[in-house]
């Protein structure tokens, strides 16, 4: 079947008040619209409808023209992809309930909780805090294709630690860039990083897997004198010849300043 609009914003017949009455009308394979404007508030994403902003009156749209203003969750998706795309996204506080804990401890602007990797797409966005929010994208056991956004003003731009793809981002003024735990597939291509804290750092990494690999190529490293572009703490295992880490054709405006640190490297067996 073809994909069905469903309208939030607009002012006609056929739309609806809110993000949040549009997406719980919409179904799997539908696209909520959302047109120009502010929304404020947790919006609850739903499986397999994807969320798209910045849309005009007249069809042409001006992506991140469709501020909202809170945080977007996701939780326990398992098939149909969810894309959230054109949207500017000013993270306010709104706090998720963490997985561990199940208290509300977790300020982000878009959380995936234990969603299926590769299910939730996040493209276009403009992904920014309010006042230095913890987590700009927080993914704890759900995986994500992020692509294509400007992430600035958090504790941790991107947090990681199940399979994802991370390229073409504009990742910017966050205390760490993206921050990783334990070893998955992730790919980091092609990103500009600047004025982080700490670009990339890789937690917890075990790299004796025959099925994890980590590939981080051609992305683009500027910034402040005193921080670091790729960080590895707590390293277990030894490479093998299926499995590693790959850093490749990265940029580094400054040669001096930019560092690479290792830590608590532990050998394998």
């Amino acid at each position: 079947g073809g994909v069905r609009y469903v309208y939030a914003g607009f002012a006609n017949t056929y739309s609806n008040a809110s993000i949040a009455t549009a997406l719980s009308r919409a179904n799997a394979g539908d696209v909520v619209i959302a047109a120009k404007g502010t929304y404020t508030g947790l919006i609850t994403l739903k499986e397999g409808v994807s969320l798209f902003g910045g849309y005009k009156p007249d069809g042409t749209r001006e992506v991140g023209s469709s501020v909202i203003t809170g945080a977007l969750y996701a939780y326990g998706f398992s098939d149909g992809i969810a894309e959230v795309n054109g949207f500017k996204i000013i993270a306010d506080g709104t706090r998720m309930i963490d997985t561990y804990t199940h208290s509300p401890t977790i300020a982000v602007a878009i959380a995936i909780l234990d969603c299926h990797a590769g299910n939730i797409i996040i493209r276009n966005n403009i992904i920014v805090s309010a006042f230095g929010d913890d987590y700009g994208i927080y993914c704890d056991y759900g995986g994500a294709t992020i692509d294509n956004n400007d992430i600035s003003g958090f504790s941790r731009g991107i947090d990681l630690d199940t399979d994802s793809i991370v390229t073409n981002n504009v990742i910017h003024n966050n205390s760490y860039g993206i921050e990783t735990y334990a070893t998955h597939n992730y790919i980091i291509n092609n990103n500009l990083f600047y004025s982080n804290g700490y670009d990339i750092a890789f937690d917890y990494l075990s790299l004796s897997t025959d099925t994890d690999h980590i590939t981080v190529e051609n992305n683009t490293f500027i910034g402040w004198s005193n921080s670091c572009s790729l960080y590895f703490s707590d390293i277990y295992g030894t490479y093998v010849s299926s499995a590693g880490a790959y850093f490749r054709n990265g940029g580094f405006e400054d040669t001096v300043s930019r560092k690479v640190y290792f830590s608590t490297q532990k050998a394998g067996s």
